[in-house]
């Protein structure tokens, strides 16, 4: 199982080009992002980014999976922030039944203001 947590990470990697950057960007150590994307690295079977000690930058699988993934994942979290957050309208189809007279004299008008 793939840990989708990393996913922001390597996105902030590939953002920013360097661990110290994005590790700052992201609030966390150096250390443990690194850590985690070689976790992943390793779980997926290949390599997301060329490190050099000027830049890291993507291999064309971490290219292949920033392009296919991070969408799916973005979507993801804000479907999930939308769940979170109460409705503020309602929503839905109402239906209403009522004698045929009471319809016209009352709740015609009343629709149409």
């Amino acid at each position: 199982m793939v840990d989708l947590n990393s996913l922001p990470l390597v996105h902030a990697l590939a953002q920013s080009g360097s661990f110290t950057a994005a590790a700052e960007r992201l609030g966390m150590s150096k250390t443990k992002m690194s850590l985690q994307i070689k976790a992943l690295e390793q779980q997926l079977g290949v390599a997301l980014f060329r490190r050099t000690p000027r830049q890291d930058n993507l291999t064309h699988a971490g290219e292949q999976l920033l392009r296919q993934c991070w969408p799916l994942f973005s979507q993801l979290q804000l479907e999930m922030q939308q769940l979170q957050q109460p409705q503020s309208a309602l929503q839905g189809k109402l239906v209403v039944t009522a004698p045929e007279d009471y319809a016209h004299q009352i709740l015609l008008p009343v629709l149409l203001a």
